[in-house]
């Protein structure tokens, strides 16, 4: 097995990261990731993916499980855009905290999208090995200490047939810039977790070491639209 990568994270405490945010807090965060994106166009990075490790037909059924969905937004893009292109998409949307789940479900229902209280470390015992064609996670691993980051690619490997899709925060200037003016006008605290959030996350070369320690194959990886990476892989055999 591949060992952890020693990349030096700052794993410092975000609203996200407690048991029961405040619901106030925590619909200020999520009004500015809708946002944030909708802006990045995170729902087009996964049909664009499918689109380069399945290629499906129109009329084909496509599958995807979001791990750490928020309110359900990219999972909503995703439907959308797939719509659009033919294909009878699925996605789960999903997260630990039930308070977060409750609040992605009210607003409200759209055909090919559920939600589900899961922890990305216990997906395979709970979804079922391969079980989606794609597993998705944006915005969410950087929340992890390092070997769960590992275990969570791994787990996502597990439930994912085809594709594995990362996509998160870019640890540089750039990106610690594009975190201060994105929350100009949003809340002191929204500010605060938006700019701990990029020094939480990862460079390019960090992302490829933790696919590569999970046992992901075929990784790319590349900036996506601003201060975030996309990393993709197919699942390890």
């Amino acid at each position: 097995m591949a060992p952890i990568p020693h990349t030096k994270r700052n794993t410092g405490h975000e609203l996200m990261d407690e048991a029961h945010p405040d619901p106030a807090r925590l619909g200020n965060e999520f009004r500015f990731l809708v946002k944030f994106n909708a802006a990045t166009g995170s729902g087009t990075a996964i049909v664009d993916t499918l689109v380069r490790r399945m290629s499906p037909a129109r009329g084909q059924q496509v599958s995807v499980v979001d791990f750490g969905a928020g309110v359900g937004d990219i999972a909503r893009s995703f439907i959308a855009r797939a719509g659009r292109r033919g294909w009878v998409a699925h996605c789960l949307a999903t997260d630990r905290s039930p308070q977060v789940v409750e609040m992605a479900r009210s607003h409200g229902a759209l055909d090919g999208l559920s939600f589900a209280v899961v922890d990305v470390l216990q997906a395979p015992a709970v979804l079922g090995a391969k079980s989606f064609d794609a597993a998705h996670a944006s915005l969410m691993l950087h929340h992890l200490p390092d070997e769960e980051v590992v275990g969570a690619l791994k787990a996502m490997s597990a439930v994912a047939r085809h594709a594995v899709i990362w996509n998160d925060l870019i640890h540089d200037g750039f990106g610690i810039a594009g975190a201060w003016f994105a929350t100009l006008t949003s809340p002191a605290e929204t500010k605060r977790d938006a700019m701990l959030s990029v020094k939480n996350g990862f460079s390019k070369r960090q992302a490829v070491e933790f696919a590569e320690a999970a046992g992901l194959r075929d990784i790319r990886v590349r900036r996506w639209r601003g201060p975030r990476f996309l990393l993709t892989a197919r699942p390890a055999d």
